[in-house]
């Protein structure tokens, strides 16, 4: 009688086993290409907002995807509305009030209002006097202050209530690790940043 349980048991098993192998082998991945509506095959960032659009960062312009069809957003030229650089950076944010953020190369920090359906530029001056900086997001504090990157070595830090940007100059050993370029990755969890 134990011998007939202990079959049962390990037919029981791999029965389970298979079951959940063959569940978790039915995943399904799709490619996007320019033929499908992305603007550029070089994706840089994804972002899924609360809503359920996914977001595609490229070298060429930000995509809306809404599980069907894509939405090209571009810098246009002339045109106060609208994204200021092209060039989407690695990461995107969602604030507390459903509105996205978006940082660019050499284009600053870019603001999608959602109840309007409406890209802003923000003007986010440096220490230069510039406003056309790379802008790597990193998150928002408690406070709801937005926290990015400045180029190589600078973190910059957005009151939206005063307009206000303040920035800070980091030396480089903490951007640097001694190999390769900087690291362009930040993490803000329970207002501490991380790198």
């Amino acid at each position: 009688m134990i011998h007939y349980l202990t079959k049962i048991r390990a037919f029981g098993f791999i029965f389970f086993f298979f079951v959940v192998v063959n569940a978790y082998g039915q995943r399904k991945f799709v490619r996007y290409t320019v033929d499908d509506g992305l603007s550029q095959s070089s994706v840089y960032s994804i972002f899924q907002d609360s809503k359920g659009f996914m977001w595609f960062g490229t070298g060429d312009g930000l995509n809306r995807f809404d599980g069907y069809s894509f939405e090209q957003h571009k810098n246009r030229a002339g045109k106060k509305a609208g994204l200021s650089n092209n060039f989407m950076t690695a990461k995107a944010l969602e604030d507390k009030n459903g509105n996205l953020w978006f940082g660019t190369r050499s284009g600053g920090l870019n603001k999608f209002v959602y109840a309007r359906q409406q890209f802003e530029h923000v003007p986010l001056y440096n220490s230069s006097g510039r406003n056309d900086f790379d802008c790597e997001l990193i998150g928002f504090d408690s406070k709801g202050n937005l926290w990015f990157l400045n180029g190589s070595n600078t973190l910059g830090c957005y009151d939206e209530i005063t307009s206000k940007t303040f920035f800070i100059k980091m030396s480089e050993g903490i951007r640097y690790s001694g190999e390769g370029g900087p690291n362009r990755m930040g993490l803000l969890v329970n207002d501490t940043i991380f790198f």
